[in-house]
């Protein structure tokens, strides 16, 4: 199965969620690893208060308000689901964790 999750999440984020918060693009980076943070595992999306520009790392990630990783169709407490909460911070509530983006 081709994954298509990244596709769907970045047109989901760029058109209806960051029009809806304020944001610009600018402050998204996809796929984007932040040593200090992340060491070698790379988010597939982040969301700063501030831009992200090369050598900012330390300011954008000090910034971020959302660290996001993107699974396509998965399953609650499947494989997949416990990879991203390995690489990320769940939220208390599944619903935040489980947005719909084929709306």
């Amino acid at each position: 199965m081709r994954k298509i999750e990244s596709d769907k999440t970045i047109k989901y984020i760029s058109n209806e969620m960051l029009p809806k918060l304020g944001l610009r693009l600018n402050q998204v980076t996809y796929d984007i690893a932040f040593p200090d943070y992340t060491k070698n595992l790379r988010p597939d999306i982040c969301i700063s208060n501030v831009d992200y520009k090369e050598g900012n790392d330390v300011e954008f990630v000090s910034n971020l308000i959302a660290y996001i990783e993107v699974k396509d169709g998965f399953v609650v407490d499947n494989k997949d689901y416990k990879d991203a909460l390995k690489q990320g911070v769940p939220s208390p509530s599944p619903s935040v964790n489980n947005i719909d983006t084929n709306r």
